[in-house]
């Protein structure tokens, strides 16, 4: 029987044997420990931030890759690698320009071994941050301070607000780190949430490498608002005595009704599928409601459904407000008295005075990054009224364009607040 158990396990073994020595054959590299040939033929072309380096790669039918060295201005050494099947390799990270940069560059086989390092100068761009703060500018808002700039091409930045605080140290407020996508155009945000005091504010803009530029300084003092307690509000629908042209109709989708816009649950603090939804074919595209208090309404916040992006909510949409004691505001701008109208209380930015809802990438539709759907589901969309917005109560929110590019569908909104000063509760 030993004898049995013995000749087994002899078969086994051989058979393992000769498999490896087959997949040694023909399916692997044996290992050596003979280096490559070094990496010829360099060149390099200055970027703003980096450096992409040509070259020829050695003819080793083991190679694997080619890696570069470097150093950034912060001292961290970084590598990059290109493949065996191209001859370029890029550096990113540099921040300040025009100074001598040292890269080693080596080939190397898949056995790790390494060739002969070929070091080489190069001279990189300084980095875009560095023309960005050139754009920047700082103003006061309603309730905190307006940030401006012009964004790089194709070159993500971060925007860093300070503030001094009552000893005069410079702190960050909440939302004051801004993560901005290269599109190469003019930008905009607001930070909430600072109290109406002369302060001193900073903005610097750093990138992902820890490159960051001098600061930017401004005074300010944010416009006051207050907190407009949502509760309140009710269900409202004019009725017009004349023609009806200004009559908007309650619609709901699903048993999703209006109330629930002003119940304090959105994405950004619960799980549930929480929203207004209007019904599909709505060519009104309008909603109305009572906040039951007369105010000077400054800035509302829009948090649209969850999962649902930027795909059913307005690309551009108006706001209204009217504090009609008779409750039948028009729309005619032409009516008199002037106090009966319904009263524009956003800017206007686009297709029929529209005010453009932002959407952090830039990128045209339905189209979405993880900043987009953070800002949309989870932020909450920021709209700003006119600085001379009249006393309201009544509210309409009109969408005049869609994201989606449907002008007569359906819209969501998971939950709406409001600032301003009240005037009569």
């Amino acid at each position: 029987m030993k004898n049995k158990y013995f000749a087994l396990f002899f078969l086994l073994g051989v058979a393992f044997m000769q498999s490896c020595k087959e997949e040694n054959e023909y399916g692997q590299y044996s290992v050596e420990g003979v280096a490559p040939g070094q990496v010829k033929d360099i060149v390099y072309e200055s970027l703003p931030g980096a450096v992409k380096i040509h070259y020829k790669a050695p003819s080793d039918q083991d190679l694997s890759y080619v890696k570069a060295t470097y150093q950034l201005d912060n001292k961290v050494i970084k590598e990059a690698k290109a493949s065996a099947y191209t001859n370029e390799l890029l550096l990113e990270g540099f921040g300040k320009g025009d100074s001598i940069r040292k890269v080693s560059i080596v080939a190397v086989d898949v056995n790790r071994n390494e060739s002969k390092p070929v070091v080489i100068d190069v001279v990189p761009k300084e980095s875009p941050i560095f023309e960005t703060i050139k754009t920047v500018s700082g103003e006061e808002t309603y309730g905190g301070v307006k940030i401006k700039w012009t964004n790089p091409k194709d070159f993500n930045v971060i925007i860093v607000l300070n503030r001094a605080n009552d000893i005069g140290e410079m702190e960050q407020p909440a939302g004051g780190k801004i993560f901005a996508v290269g599109t190469g155009k003019k930008d905009e945000r607001s930070i909430q949430g600072i109290d109406s005091m002369e302060r001193k504010f900073t903005v610097h803009i750093e990138d992902r490498w820890g490159n960051k530029t001098k600061a930017y300084e401004f005074t300010a003092k944010p416009i006051f608002e207050e907190r407009i307690v949502n509760s309140s509000f009710k269900r409202w629908n004019p009725s017009s005595s004349n023609t009806g042209v200004d009559l908007i109709t309650y619609q709901s989708y699903w048993g999703y009704d209006i109330e629930k816009t002003w119940d304090g649950l959105h994405a950004g603090n619960s799980t549930t599928d929480n929203c207004y939804s209007t019904a599909g074919g709505n060519k009104q595209n309008k909603i109305t409601f009572d906040m039951q208090s007369q105010i000077k309404p400054t800035r509302m916040k829009l948090w649209v459904r969850r999962n649902y992006k930027y795909s059913a909510i307005g690309e551009y949409i108006r706001v209204w407000g009217s504090n009609d004691p008779q409750a039948n505001p028009t729309f005619d701008q032409a009516a008199q008295p002037a106090s009966h109208r319904w009263m524009l209380l956003t800017e206007e930015q686009g297709p029929n005075g529209g005010y453009h809802i932002y959407k952090p990438s830039g990128l045209p539709g339905t189209q979405v990054t993880s900043a987009d759907i953070q800002y949309a589901e989870i932020d909450g969309l920021d709209i700003f009224f006119k600085k001379d917005t009249p006393t309201v109560r009544y509210i309409c929110i009109e969408m005049v364009s869609m994201w989606s590019g449907n002008s007569n569908g359906g819209f969501t909104i998971a939950e709406q607040n409001w600032w301003g000063k009240y005037i009569k509760k």
